[in-house]
C-alpha cells in the first residue's frame, strides 16, 4: 500500500511503539492499494497482542474501509447545510420567508417596485388578541390561525415579499393605495375568519410609505411605529405612519431623560388660574396648573408632557413637586402679610398606587405650615370611577385630615351619579360640554 505522506510518519512511530508494547494501536488513517485508482481510501485500524501458553506473542490487527461510513458521513453534512441554508430563510409552520430573508434581500425587493413602479410601502401585521385566541381554542388552533393569515397576506399581496417576523407578526413589502386599503384588510380579515375555527379578531396593520434608497428594516420599524399609533382602539384596521410621530417620540425622550434636572431648576412651574366669585368679583380660590418652560423645546404645554411623564410613571413626582411649590408660594405669602385664598392641586389616577401617597403630601404641607383648609385635592371623575379599593381608602384619609376634595371634568365622558354618593367630595366641576347642551336629551343634564 501507499500511505498519504503526512500519516505515514506518524504510522511509523504507531507501529514501533505498538510493536514495543509501549501504547496500544487505534488509527484512522489514508492510504491507497496496489489495485486502486489514485484516490485514498479511509482505513480504521485496532491492534491487539495476544499471548499464547507457551509464552508467544502474536499481534493481531483489524482493518476496515471507513470510505462508505465517510461518504455517508459527507452526505448527511450536505442534507444537513442545505436544510439549514433554507430554513435559516424559512419560516416552518407557515412556509414563508422569515426575518433573516427580509433583512438579506429586502432591500433589493423595495429597489426593485422603486425601479418598476416609482415607489412602494412597508407594512407591519399584527393578529389581534392572539394571546386570548390560543388560551381559548388551544396552541394548535392557534397555529392554524398564524397559517391563515399567512396563506390570507399572500393571496392579498401576490407580487409583494410576505414574510413572518416574529410570533404573531408578519411584514411585507408592497405597494400602497390609500383608496383600496380599507376593502383590502377586509378582504385579508374575511379570509381569515373564514379559514379558521372560532372567532378571530382579525389582523390590523402600520404603513410606510418607502422614500429612496431607505433601509427595509428602518421603513418597517417605522411601519411598526404606525401599528402601535393604533392602540386598543379594535375598529382600526390601519394606520399610516407619519414623520410626527418620530418628533413626538423624540420630545418625549427628551422630557423624561431631562425630568430631574426640570426639577432641580425649575422649569417646572404652578401657574394660577384664578376661580372668580360672580358675586363678589373677586377671586376666590385658584388651581395650580403645571407649566413647563423648557430653555431648549420652549413652553410646553402639558398634553405634550404630561403623556411622556405618565408612561413612564413619573407623575407621582410631578404632582408632589406641584404640591410644594404651591405650598411654598403660599408659605411666601403669608410671611409677607399677602392675602392667600385656597389653591387646588390636581392629582392622577397614578398617583394614587403609590401608598405613601397620603403620608407624602401631609409632610410637604405641613413642613411649609399651611393650614389644611388652604390646599384642595383635585381628581378627575374617570380617575375616581376607576377607583381601585386602596385608592378609595387614600381618598378618604385625604378629607379626614381635613382637606377639601374636588373633582374635576364630570360630564366630560360617560359619567355616573354613583361617584357623587361613594366619594365624600366637596364641589364638583361640571365639564363645559354639559353646561353647553343643558336642554339636550328632554333637559337631563339642565336636572343634572
Amino acid at each position: 500500500h501507499n500511505d498519504m505522506p503526512s500519516d505515514a510518519g506518524m504510522l511509523a512511530q504507531l507501529g514501533r511503539q505498538f510493536a514495543l508494547h509501549a501504547s496500544g494501536y487505534d488509527v484512522i488513517y489514508r492510504l491507497k492499494t496496489w489495485a486502486s485508482d489514485s484516490a485514498y481510501h479511509y482505513v480504521h485500524t485496532i491492534g491487539q497482542w495476544l499471548r499464547h501458553e507457551d509464552g508467544s506473542e502474536a499481534a493481531i490487527l483489524v482493518y476496515s474501509n471507513m470510505n462508505e461510513t465517510v461518504t455517508a458521513n459527507q452526505d448527511i453534512m450536505k442534507r444537513y447545510q442545505s436544510w439549514q441554508r433554507d430554513y435559516f430563510y424559512t419560516d416552518i409552520l407557515t412556509g414563508l420567508p422569515n426575518a433573516n430573508f427580509m433583512r438579506a434581500f429586502g432591500d433589493e425587493k423595495l429597489a426593485q417596485y422603486f425601479l418598476e413602479t416609482g415607489g412602494a410601502a412597508g407594512w407591519y401585521f399584527d393578529v389581534n388578541g392572539m394571546h386570548a385566541y390560543n388560551s381559548r381554542y388551544g396552541l394548535q388552533c392557534g397555529d392554524k390561525l398564524l397559517m391563515a393569515v399567512g396563506s390570507a397576506l399572500s393571496h392579498a399581496f401576490p407580487d409583494g415579499l410576505v414574510c413572518r417576523s416574529t410570533d404573531d407578526h408578519f411584514v411585507v413589502i408592497a405597494p400602497f393605495h390609500k383608496d383600496k386599503i380599507d376593502a383590502l384588510m377586509q378582504q385579508i380579515n374575511a379570509q381569515v375568519q373564514n379559514d379558521v375555527d372560532g372567532v378571530s379578531l382579525g389582523v390590523r396593520t402600520g404603513v410606510c410609505l418607502a422614500k429612496p434608497h431607505m433601509p427595509v428594516m428602518e421603513l418597517l420599524d417605522d411601519a411598526h411605529t404606525g401599528l402601535k399609533e393604533i392602540g386598543t382602539n379594535l375598529n382600526v384596521t390601519w394606520h399610516l405612519y407619519s414623520p410626527d410621530v418620530d418628533q413626538k417620540m423624540m420630545l418625549a425622550h427628551y422630557l423624561v431623560t431631562h425630568f430631574n434636572q426640570a426639577l432641580q431648576e425649575h422649569w417646572v412651574q404652578p401657574y394660577y388660574q384664578p376661580i372668580i366669585d360672580v358675586q363678589t368679583g373677586k377671586i376666590a380660590e385658584a388651581e395650580a396648573l403645571a407649566r413647563w418652560i423648557d430653555p431648549v423645546q420652549g413652553p410646553l404645554k402639558p398634553v405634550q408632557f404630561i403623556p411622556a411623564l405618565r408612561s413612564f410613571h413619573l407623575l407621582y413626582r410631578l404632582d408632589l413637586y406641584i404640591l410644594q411649590e404651591v405650598c411654598r408660594h403660599l408659605q411666601e405669602q403669608i410671611q409677607k402679610g399677602e392675602p392667600a385664598v385656597p389653591v387646588s392641586v390636581n392629582f392622577s389616577r397614578q398617583d394614587f398606587d403609590n401608598e405613601d401617597l397620603v403620608q407624602q403630601m401631609h409632610k410637604i404641607i405641613a413642613a411649609c405650615g399651611i393650614d389644611a383648609s388652604l390646599i384642595r385635592i383635585e381628581i378627575t371623575e374617570q380617575d375616581v370611577s376607576e377607583a381601585p379599593d386602596c385608592m378609595k381608602k387614600q381618598i378618604e384619609t385625604i378629607h379626614r385630615r381635613g382637606y377639601a376634595l374636588w373633582m374635576d371634568d364630570f360630564g366630560s365622558g360617560y359619567s355616573s351619579l354613583n361617584v357623587m354618593s361613594e366619594f365624600p367630595f366637596d364641589l364638583i366641576k361640571f365639564d363645559q360640554k354639559m353646561l353647553m347642551n343643558l336642554d339636550a336629551g328632554h333637559g337631563a343634564n339642565r336636572y343634572i
